[in-house]
């Protein structure tokens, strides 16, 4: 189980890694409400239920709860690396 749970583990800290840099990139561009916003959906809203689900209610135990948290922040990294690029290909304002 411990192979299983740092591989997991290490797909959850690539997402994080890459949903953090996303949101230090756009507070570059001055866009903090938007990100403060999906951190808070993809922690509280996605993350926490589907690790509860999955670790308890399907009995898949640690490893279940570990892998609600790859779901979560999947889903804020894709939603920021949207957010960034659509900010990074504006095209300034006159």
């Amino acid at each position: 189980i411990a192979t299983l749970l740092l591989f997991i583990a290490a797909i959850s800290q690539i997402l994080d890694a890459v949903r953090n840099i996303a949101t230090g990139s756009l507070r570059g561009f001055h866009d903090t409400k938007i990100p403060m916003v999906v951190g808070l959906i993809a922690s509280w809203g996605i993350c926490i239920p589907t690790g509860y689900i999955m670790g308890f209610t399907f009995h898949w135990g640690a490893a279940g709860v570990r892998a609600g948290f790859i779901f979560g922040w999947a889903f804020g990294a894709t939603l920021l690396i949207k957010r960034l690029y659509q900010k990074t290909t504006a095209k300034p304002k006159k």
